[in-house]
């Protein structure tokens, strides 16, 4: 995570993508005394919020806002994860220049 500048890992199981692992995790583990052993997909989330590929990128970028997303998975219809949309891609922050 440190090294990608990231606060989600994707899990995978082979080629099958199981979900995220957040930071937020990660801390809620620690803070319920889970010892560092514990198995991945123990700690992260069970329900992970997730789009269609098909969906309309405009409906997906809306459900971001909304739930105030950091990233949005993509997967078709067999569930293969297809994209991840980050927050910072798809809500750029402009600096303003003092001139």
């Amino acid at each position: 995570m440190d090294e990608l500048d990231r606060k989600l890992l994707l899990v995978f199981e082979g080629d099958r993508f199981l979900g995220l692992l957040s930071i937020g995790d990660i801390q809620r583990a620690i803070i319920r005394n889970q010892p560092l052993e514990t198995k991945v997909s123990e700690v992260m989330r069970a329900n992970m919020r997730m789009a269609r590929d098909t969906d309309d990128r405009e409906a997906v970028r809306q459900l971001m806002l909304d739930f105030r997303t950091e990233c949005m998975p993509l997967v078709n219809a067999a569930g293969d994860l297809v994209e991840v949309l980050f927050w910072e891609d798809e809500f750029p922050v402009t600096l303003a220049r003092d001139e």
